[in-house]
């Protein structure tokens, strides 16, 4: 993965409390859950990438876009209106581990991978490679943990638009896929 570590525009602190609007802790910008265990198969097959949404969707029925064993559900992208965002989404791996070593975005030419972490009270986000996701599992990058910053927003990002996005995985490949935008 290329580190497109910008400071130009806003330093990562910054963009995090733009991120929750200025309110809370760096740790609500953020997150990542991993839920070890077999995951069924959906009806997608091992083709190529597919993907569903519904006219009016709903949180579970944002997206299920698949790539080989990879699955990407529920992405959507996080905006107040400036010229950072930040990128959620469920990966659900139905195979041996792989590894998410980039992300790309038609919304700015900079994206970076974080990960909020909290000890003794003070929240960080450092910078991260890549993000494991373990065979058989699901990885949510929620608020609280991993998390995608698409920073550099040249032109503000409308509630309602889509941003399209590719994630990059060691094994899998590409996956691409449009994701909604809302705001906080």
């Amino acid at each position: 993965m290329s580190l497109r570590v910008s400071m130009r525009s806003l330093s990562w602190r910054r963009a995090a409390q733009a991120a929750v609007g200025g309110v809370g802790t760096l740790a609500l910008v953020a997150g990542a859950v991993v839920v070890f265990g077999r995951v069924g198969q959906g009806s997608e097959g091992s083709g190529g990438a597919q993907a569903t949404a519904a006219a009016s969707p709903t949180p579970a029925q944002v997206l299920n876009v698949k790539t080989g064993n990879i699955t990407i559900l529920n992405a959507v992208v996080k905006t107040t209106g400036n010229s950072v965002a930040s990128l959620y989404f469920t990966v659900k791996n139905d195979g041996p581990a792989d590894t998410l070593i980039d992300e790309t975005t038609n919304a700015s030419p900079t994206t970076e991978l974080f990960n909020t972490q909290t000890n003794g009270g003070v929240s960080t986000m450092p910078l991260v490679k890549s993000l494991p996701i373990p065979g058989n599992s699901t990885v949510e990058v929620q608020p609280g943990g991993y998390h995608v910053m698409i920073n550099e927003i040249a032109n503000p990002l409308e509630k309602g638009s889509k941003v399209q996005v590719t994630l990059t995985f060691e094994h899998a490949g590409d996956v691409k896929f449009e994701a909604p935008v809302e705001g906080y």
